[in-house]
């Protein structure tokens, strides 16, 4: 079955490359992401992410039939950028397909230089478009820091643009601001005394969902990412949204990771809700300690202590 899936992508994308080709306003085709990288290259449940650079990129956006022309489609879910298309093709294959109109593209390729050699030129750009085009510049590189494959580039439109952006595969959390540090640990400790009282009421979905699953499951990844740098002598490469991090986390913190999951309960949210809480109060005093930032223990004691008084009884 492996071996099958990786020969059912392998098509796909052929099949992909040929219609691309074949359309005149299609100047070029770029995979990104696992199918294009070295560093944890793509397995057999891996999509395809592909961005075609296209002089008629509305045409594209207002009738999506043109993707049965690649392959019968299940489902197709755009993304909330309008840029991309989610597309389960039959048999289960998934792929992420970006229509990208080619002439900013163009122009990017050749404003970049510029403002890479004369950044004064930046500010000097229409209230807000400076940062708005910084901002775009950033993305672009996200898109392909580890690493991009051409699938074909009629006019050489892509390899100029993809140059600018060289693949440097490491990606480190910056070091937060004192500030930036802060809110996230107040955020933290917020939803915590939140998320009790609705496991306490009974509402295991809304405290999972809303709270354990949500504010309190993203402020413990940011403060793992923080912890992992702020305490290592060398860059952890700690990916994007958590992404293997079962191999750059350190034991303890996969292990208070695991007990920090449960099952649809109120007894396994609640004790999951305490895993939490001891995970991340020490993670941030030790990332606190390393960045020479306040970690706020007497904000964890007051928390944990009044949850420990109301907690109703077994």
């Amino acid at each position: 079955m492996r071996a099958s899936l990786l020969a059912d992508m392998d098509a796909l994308e052929d099949r992909l490359t040929g219609w691309a080709w074949r359309r005149k306003d299609v100047r070029a085709a770029v995979v990104v992401g696992s199918r294009a990288r070295a560093d944890h290259p793509a397995d057999e449940y891996a999509d395809l992410d592909v961005a075609i650079m296209t002089t008629a990129a509305a045409k594209y956006h207002r009738d999506r039939r043109w993707l049965s022309e690649i392959a019968d489609v299940w489902a197709v879910v755009p993304d909330p950028s309008g840029v991309t298309y989610h597309v389960l093709f039959a048999g289960g294959l998934d792929a992420g397909i970006a229509v990208i109109p080619a002439s900013p593209v163009k122009l990017a390729a050749r404003v970049v230089p510029v403002l890479r050699r004369f950044p004064a030129v930046s500010r000097a750009l229409p209230l807000g478009a400076g940062v708005r085009l910084e901002r775009e510049i950033a993305g672009a590189a996200a898109y392909t820091r580890r690493g991009y494959r051409v699938l074909f580039d009629k006019d050489g439109l892509a390899n100029r643009f993809f140059s600018l952006f060289p693949a440097s595969g490491l990606s480190t959390a910056p070091r937060p601001a004192e500030a930036q540090f802060a809110r996230a640990v107040n955020e933290f400790w917020f939803v915590a005394a939140w998320t009790a009282k609705h496991i306490w009421r009974g509402e295991v979905w809304r405290a999972r969902s809303t709270g354990l699953e949500g504010g309190m499951r993203d402020a413990v990844l940011k403060m793992v990412e923080w912890h992992a740098q702020a305490t290592s002598i060398t860059p952890v490469d700690t990916w994007e949204g958590g992404r293997f991090i079962e191999e750059w986390a350190s034991p303890a913190i996969l292990s208070g990771l695991r007990r920090s999951f449960s099952g649809y309960d109120a007894a396994g949210a609640d004790a999951a809700l305490r895993s939490m809480m001891e995970l991340f109060a020490a993670l941030s005093a030790e990332a606190g300690q390393a960045l020479g930032y306040d970690h706020m223990p007497s904000l964890a004691r007051s928390v944990t202590d009044w949850i420990d008084q109301h907690r109703p009884a077994a």
